[in-house]
């Protein structure tokens, strides 16, 4: 058998063997959830549609007041959380439940407030939750932030911005973000200081449209409240080991947000368990 034949035999062998071979079903993420009752998704579903509903209307209502209509995702993150965890079953235990319920009423209060031309969270201090319709896709994405007590509304002096980039986590759906947010400050809530959590767009390293989610983010913020632009600050979990290579500029480096846009940021610090590291 020539050298060509021997190839083609070759090929053939090979391309049967791969034939022979079942493809590995790609993992879920995040991973299923638990089966709620249907009590609970039926009140639910009923819940997300008639918030659904209500920002219909608002929208409609608020066509001609563009400075309230801009703020129908600071509502609408709360239908899009629930509205997602029982489209693609993903409640993980059952408190979570319990809070789905909370944030549509949330998110019902808000609407009313906005309808009358109130908007109380705008001068709220402490955990807020708030969105932004992403220039990128259309889609509404959620924030968190953590007001200083301090913050006196919109005669308040400009604040320095805290960025911080949570850690991985696989079963962070939005609704389990909003969770953590009305729930906790966070590791590093620095005096006379907004701080900012970005979702991200679930567990991608703050990467491709999660990188976006990041300065989109900041873009929201900076539009709502009196930010100092020379004190921007990054840091969090995501960031701990990629940050410290940035320094070196190594071909570890792998954190984009931080490494190609270093430029835009006046300090970072890597977290590393109870232990910081800062750069000035």
């Amino acid at each position: 058998m020539g050298r060509g034949g021997r190839f083609i035999a070759t090929a053939l062998i090979i391309g049967f063997s791969l034939a022979q071979t079942s493809a590995r079903a790609a993992e879920r993420l995040p991973p299923p959830g638990i089966t709620i009752p249907d009590t609970d998704r039926q009140e639910l579903s009923a819940g997300v549609a008639a918030l659904r509903k209500d920002i219909h209307a608002l929208a409609e209502e608020l066509n001609a007041k563009s400075r309230f209509l801009e703020l129908l995702p600071d509502i609408e993150i709360f239908h899009k959380s629930v509205e997602w965890a029982l489209r693609y079953d993903e409640f993980f235990d059952a408190r979570q439940v319990a809070f789905a319920k909370t944030l549509l009423q949330q998110g019902s209060e808000r609407a009313q407030q906005l309808r009358a031309g109130q908007t109380p969270w705008l001068e709220a201090t402490g955990l807020v939750v708030r969105g932004y319709r992403s220039k990128l896709d259309g889609s509404v994405q959620p924030y968190g932030l953590v007001i200083p007590a301090t913050w006196k509304g919109t005669d308040a002096k400009t604040s320095r911005l805290l960025v911080w980039l949570a850690g991985r986590n696989e079963k962070r759906t939005e609704l389990a973000f909003l969770d953590e947010r009305e729930s906790s400050p966070g590791q590093f809530t620095p005096a006379d200081t907004i701080a900012l959590h970005p979702y991200g767009r679930f567990c991608n390293a703050t990467k491709f449209a999660g990188e976006v989610d990041v300065f989109e983010a900041m873009d929201a913020v900076r539009a709502h409240y009196p930010i100092d632009s020379s004190q921007r600050v990054a840091s969090g979990n995501a960031s701990c080991r990629a940050l410290v290579r940035c320094v070196s500029r190594s071909r570890f480096c792998r954190d984009r947000t931080l490494c190609e846009d270093f430029c835009r940021w006046q300090r970072a610090a890597a977290v590393v368990g109870a232990k910081a590291l800062a750069l000035v």
